[in-house]
């Protein structure tokens, strides 16, 4: 019984994974024109954070409102911008920790959990550079130490 549960529920992610555009150069070259997705740091190559989206202006910002909000559980300082391709937002938690939400609807995908070596706050400066690449590497760690990669295939 919990043998199927398990495999169900992995049949379903795989499933969710497999319908991912993949992220390769050309796709990274177009990121521009792309105004769904934010796939590196400043959202583009030309790195100027900047949405091209018009939906929200100054006549209608002050009626803004939240659709959702994500609680990670987790108490510390957010230093990485989060990643969102294809409907899905990849935050980097602290302490090496992945999530994969929903876009949309703000309900939790997956999470990869870091085993840590050290207690929490042990080591600081230690965080996860999101690539967004599919299938292969969507998390590597920035800065000293181990290299840790998520492969997107194997969550």
């Amino acid at each position: 019984m919990i043998r199927g549960i398990v495999v169900g529920a992995l049949a379903l992610l795989m499933g969710a994974i497999a319908l991912a555009a993949d992220i390769d150069d050309t796709r990274l070259l177009a990121a521009a024109t792309d105004p769904a997705s934010w796939l590196t740091y400043g959202r583009d190559y030309g790195n100027q954070r900047f949405s091209p989206l018009s939906g929200i202006d100054a006549s209608n910002v002050t009626r803004l409102a939240p659709r959702w909000i994500y609680q990670s559980g987790v108490s510390a300082t957010f230093q990485a911008t989060p990643i969102v391709a294809d409907g899905v937002m990849y935050v980097s938690l602290p302490f090496n920790d992945v999530v994969a939400v929903d876009a949309r609807t703000g309900r939790e995908q997956w999470r990869y959990r870091h085993q840590r070596r050290r207690p929490p706050g042990a080591v600081a400066g230690q965080q996860l550079a999101l690539a967004a690449q599919q299938p292969g590497p969507v998390a590597r760690r920035a800065g000293p130490g181990r290299q840790p990669a998520l492969q997107a295939d194997e969550l």
